[in-house]
């Protein structure tokens, strides 16, 4: 906590409740109000709660992923998981392209979609940043190359909302930063082909986009593990990039498939070559995604029976999956999370975790073979 980033962002917000003038000029408001609290117009609150009988048998699993997976203070399992959504409309305010907060200058305020305190991920100060006036309603997704983040925080979040129809049609302008990687450049153009209403808008980082109104589409839970996704969203964000590869060659792929963790900085096992050899043994073909292949990403999971998979972000591609697609995924003992549990139980997968030795400061750690093979024994017959 007190790093040097911690202790120049304390110090910028006391100057600011010092002197708050300071505050429209820095385009920095540590005050906050939670989403709904100052919005000027609400289009949708839902909510929903998780059932406890449905998550008893995979309590125990649970349990150890709590640790290690953000979750709001109020959450206790096996109660306590809150889903749905929230959308909401900010008028003369502000929105951070550094960060895709939503400010409300005339209040010093900090708009927070989850968490109950501001921190440097909704708050950062730029000496009189520049100020772009755009018309209409504007909604500006997360800055973020994780492939996770991507395609369900940013892209399954925007088909949520263009889907829902609580825009009754009216056109949506999204900002956007220059994009980073093939797969975000790919996933905009999809959009932009299926959903004429939506414009689109390049803007700077370290700016500041004046709208005439900001939205604010976020869903509303108490486990930020669990991004509420359905079997007919995913279907959506499919469509979304057959629109973008609809010239392609679709090549054919294996019903078992090994995602391997070539070149990946966390989480690569020690005895990643005996893995690889006992999974090839067992009929598998090793994987391996990266940003220029992803519509092999694609059609190689939407292809896949069963699926094994160290616990990372190319996990996300169990969206494309089909339903009854077994799914093993491995964690070292001290790094357990339950995202894509979660993911498999919405997208109605059948779901196994392989839990492990701990690993290092890089999680580094040596994958129990024999578990894995034995997990894969119920699955034989894919």
């Amino acid at each position: 906590m007190f790093n040097a980033r911690y202790l120049r962002w304390w110090l910028i917000g006391a100057s600011v409740r010092i002197c708050p003038p300071l505050g429209r000029a820095l385009g920095f408001f540590p005050d906050h109000v939670t989403m709904l609290e100052q919005a000027d117009d609400v289009l949708a609150e839902e909510t929903q709660y998780i059932a406890p009988e449905s998550l008893h048998t995979h309590m125990g699993f649970l349990e150890r992923c709590i640790p290690h997976d953000s979750v709001a203070p109020e959450v206790n399992l096996p109660g306590g998981i809150v889903m749905g959504r929230r959308t909401a409309i900010f008028r003369n305010a502000w929105i951070d392209t550094t960060t895709s907060s939503v400010l409300l200058p005339q209040k010093a305020r900090t708009v927070l979609v989850r968490g109950k305190i501001a921190n440097w991920n909704a708050v950062s100060a730029k000496p009189f940043p520049r100020r772009i006036p755009l018309n209409g309603r504007v909604w500006m997704p997360l800055d973020t190359v994780n492939y996770f983040h991507v395609l369900l925080e940013n892209g399954l979040r925007l088909i949520d909302l263009l889907d829902s129809g609580v825009l009754a049609g009216s056109a949506l302008t999204v900002a956007l930063r220059p994009a980073k990687t093939e797969v975000e450049t790919a996933l905009w153009s999809g959009i932009g082909k299926l959903y004429p209403e939506v414009v689109f808008a390049e803007v700077p980082t370290g700016a500041m986009i004046c709208p005439d109104e900001a939205l604010l589409h976020f869903p509303r839970d108490n486990y930020w593990e669990w991004p509420p996704v359905s079997r007919a969203s995913a279907a959506r964000l499919a469509e979304v990039f057959a629109a973008t590869y609809r010239d392609r060659n679709a090549e054919s792929h294996p019903n078992r498939l090994f995602l391997t963790r070539k070149g990946a900085k966390l989480r690569t096992p020690r005895n990643s070559n005996d893995l690889d050899r006992a999974l090839t043994d067992a009929g598998f073909t090793p994987f391996t995604a990266n940003d220029s292949n992803h519509p092999a990403q694609i059609d190689a999971f939407g292809a896949a029976k069963t699926i094994v998979a160290v616990h990372g972000a190319g996990l996300t591609n169990l969206v494309f999956c089909k339903p009854g697609t077994k799914v093993i995924e491995i964690f070292p003992g001290n790094f357990i999370k339950s995202t894509y549990w979660n993911l498999a139980r919405q997208m109605g997968l059948e779901y196994t975790p392989v839990i492990c030795g701990p690993g290092d400061y890089d999680q580094r750690f040596e994958v129990d073979i024999p578990a894995v093979l034995n997990a894969l024994q119920p699955a034989r017959a894919a």
